[in-house]
């Protein structure tokens, strides 16, 4: 991808361009990199993600070039140098970034940076930080834009250097549910012009990655075309990147990583006050409503007594009296119906079940139907159009319950 990652990016390496990044990862990830860079330059990365439910995700990683065996020579006037042996050095970075999505599809994120140079035995130190913004305003469509490196000078003996600071500025877009990938990085870093990185991806099978871009920087020693593969299955992803940089050598990128859970969809910040929640209205009730569905057996208490005198009774119970409830009895049978009945001083207490949902509405719709018919604590009915009440319930249920399925 020739590094135009300043807008796309969806694991541990995507903050190393933007830390706004971090605001779009939700998994755990750790991960490793090689680089074997031209000239016996080694460069090794390790990094690690961790996102949490209400402060954003946070990374850290460590950083680590090997320029190497350097030659020391000396300065001789009108004559060439001459070789005294050798010299090391090599440049370390720890950072730590956090990254945050808001309410809109925009992530903000930064990385603080302690960076440590050292040249044989001389060394120097410095404090940077990267600020990043990620905006996606379509689904398919990402732009982003860090600043990177700004911070305090490198200083070796008694003079310092600023630090390479750099400004991208990105734009990604995603195609035929994101197989196809297409970002453009516009870069700039201190006293240089412009340059441009092109980068195309195209996932296979959501399997293996194959890459290809265009770096205009390294178009000085080489055609600035790069190339890359990658592997990813079951939270293992491994990648390989080859950059030629023409008389100079090639450079071979290798990196391994796994990424595990996720957090709870993380709540984005506003400023918008939330709107007060409504009280839910009461449900309607209905004549019915103490019939229960459930898939198993429900229960319609029943009650009936041999004459009313003016007990207090539970509310909103059905009353049948005792020829009513023998009618009900020998009507029924066995067809899905089970009764019981408890014996009270005053009253008795008959428990109907039934196994059958359709018969439940069945007998709600009856009971809606016929309510002014059957006894209860507020209403009264003759004995005889109760009777006729329990006989056609009963001849109903008998009916659906003996009709083919």
């Amino acid at each position: 991808m020739a590094g135009a990652y300043t807008a796309s990016g969806n694991d541990a390496w995507a903050p190393f361009y933007n830390p706004a990044h971090l605001g779009f990862l939700t998994n755990y990830e750790i991960g490793f990199q090689h680089n074997n860079w031209f000239q016996n330059i080694n460069q090794n990365y390790f990094v690690a993600i961790l996102p949490t439910k209400r402060f954003g995700t946070f990374g850290g990683s460590f950083n680590y070039v090997d320029l190497g065996d350097l030659e020391r020579t000396t300065i001789a006037s009108g004559q060439a140098g001459q070789i005294l042996g050798t010299f090391d050095a090599s440049d370390m970075a720890l950072s730590l970034s956090w990254g945050m999505k808001f309410e809109k599809p925009i992530s903000v994120g930064t990385t603080l940076k302690w960076i440590h140079s050292k040249i044989e035995s001389e060394k120097a130190d410095a404090v940077a930080f990267d600020v990043g913004l990620r905006y996606r305003p379509y689904k398919i469509w990402d732009l982003g834009l860090t600043v990177q490196n700004i911070g305090s000078d490198m200083k070796f003996i008694s003079e310092g250097d600023p630090l390479p600071w750099s400004f991208r500025l990105g734009n990604s877009l995603r195609f035929f549910d994101d197989s196809l990938s297409l970002s453009l990085d516009m870069i700039k870093y201190r006293a240089t012009d412009p340059d441009v990185s092109v980068g195309l991806e195209y996932d296979l099978l959501k399997v293996v990655g194959f890459r290809v871009g265009y770096n205009s920087r390294n178009s000085d020693v080489d055609q600035g075309l790069t190339c890359g593969i990658g592997f990813h299955y079951a939270g293992f992803s491994v990648d390989y990147s080859y950059v030629p940089y023409g008389f100079l050598g090639n450079s071979h990128r290798l990196s391994v990583g796994f990424r595990w859970g996720v957090t709870p969809k993380p709540q984005p910040l506003t400023t918008k006050p939330h709107p007060p929640t409504a009280k839910p209205k009461p449900p309607t009730q209905k004549r019915y409503d103490t019939i229960t569905q459930k898939p198993e057996m429900v229960p319609l208490e029943v009650f009936y007594v041999p004459r009313f005198n003016g007990i207090n009774l539970p509310q909103n119970a059905v009353w049948l009296e005792r020829s009513a409830q023998d009618l009900l009895k020998s009507r029924l049978g066995n067809k899905g119906i089970k009764l019981s009945e408890t014996r009270y001083s005053h009253y008795i207490q008959c428990t109907i079940e039934f196994t059958d949902i359709s018969t439940l509405l069945i007998i709600a719709k009856l009971y809606d139907k016929y309510d002014n018919l059957i006894y209860t604590t507020s209403t009264r009915g003759p004995s005889s159009k109760l009777i006729h009440l329990i006989d056609t319930l009963s001849l109903s249920i008998f009916n659906h319950l003996t009709q083919p399925q």
